[in-house]
């Protein structure tokens, strides 16, 4: 939770007990190093946890191998990229890509513990309601039935540009992109990788496990960590050659002369293409320096250095006597 605070809004008030005492509660904002800190202790604590849950009802609790994929992510977030390196060598040898790229969402192989390495619990429940994923419903084309009736909202969508920005030799076009369904031309495509054929017709119920993170993800942070640092090894080729190879690219070598600023183009390229729809875009430009550039090259929309940030809500502000400043613009 307050990895996503720091990421949206800078430096929050910190609570890591419950109190009534107004004394406790009211509380300025921490920075934002003192955030971090506080999650990647949290974290680490979590390291201690099992590698793997036996039992069928353990299913789904937090590993201390999800433990070491997150912090590499929040270690990469915080711009240290040498203790993120250190746990996501952490996890070498520990889980592998799927050769298909669609077994990666497909509902029979959740909790295998392959490729996806934590995975939030959703479960079928058998009729209309919330008790079941509704990212089938949010990611479906909307209003458009069929065989299986893959209808939704369509309120969330990949934009024509992310799918033209795809090579047509890249597996992942196919895979993670529905352009016909129905009979129906779908302009832009809906997202492919939230698709539940066998219950998804049970609008906001479907079968799906959110997948918080995956090999593939952490492969791609391996690649970005070791070129900040200045790697001088084959590591971050053959990290991101890895991801590639399974979408059906050629392999990047360093005899392609890259330097550390094409190879970091070339990796944010890869996240997109790989992660897309997985709620990482963001977080990726924000990281890289991008996000300007991208909203205005993309998006048509012009941003100001502090739009990396979202305003503290004014009822926040209004409830905290010791927050006295918004961010930065607002």
């Amino acid at each position: 939770y307050y990895f996503d605070l720091v990421r949206m809004y800078g430096g929050v008030p910190l609570w890591t007990k419950s109190s009534i005492d107004r004394s406790e509660i009211m509380k300025p904002r921490a920075t934002v190093d003192e955030v971090y800190t506080l999650i990647t202790q949290d974290m680490e604590a979590a390291l201690g946890l099992p590698t793997s849950w036996p039992n069928a009802q353990d299913k789904g609790r937090a590993t201390s191998y999800a433990a070491q994929a997150l912090l590499a992510r929040i270690y990469l977030q915080w711009g240290k990229p040498g203790e993120a390196l250190k746990y996501c060598r952490m996890l070498e040898g520990k889980f592998k890509l799927y050769d298909n790229l669609k077994d990666i969402f497909d509902p029979k192989n959740k909790n295998q513990e392959y490729e996806n390495i934590f995975e939030i619990q959703f479960k079928h429940s058998g009729s209309w309601g919330l008790e079941g994923s509704i990212q089938h419903s949010y990611w479906g084309p909307r209003n458009v039935g069929g065989p299986t009736n893959f209808g939704g909202w369509g309120g969330f969508g990949p934009t024509q540009y992310l799918y033209d920005s795809y090579d047509n030799a890249d597996k992942r076009k196919k895979a993670f992109f529905i352009t016909e369904y129905a009979g129906v031309t779908q302009t832009p495509p809906s997202s492919g990788k939230f698709w539940d054929a066998e219950t998804g017709n049970v609008i906001e119920d479907d079968n799906l496990n959110f997948t918080m993170i995956r090999y593939a993800d952490v492969l791609l942070m391996k690649a970005e960590a070791l070129n900040s640092i200045d790697d001088t090894s084959n590591d971050k080729y053959d990290a991101l050659n890895e991801v590639r190879g399974r979408a059906g690219l050629t392999s990047i070598t360093a005899a392609d002369n890259l330097n550390k600023e094409q190879f970091a183009e070339i990796v944010l390229e890869e996240r997109l293409h790989e992660l897309c729809c997985e709620h990482l875009r963001r977080w990726d430009l924000i990281r890289f320096g991008k996000l300007g550039e991208y909203m205005k090259d993309h998006a048509g929309v012009t941003i100001q250095p502090y739009h990396v940030l979202y305003p503290i809500p004014q009822a926040a502000v209004d409830a905290n006597d010791a927050i006295t400043e918004n961010n930065e613009g607002y």
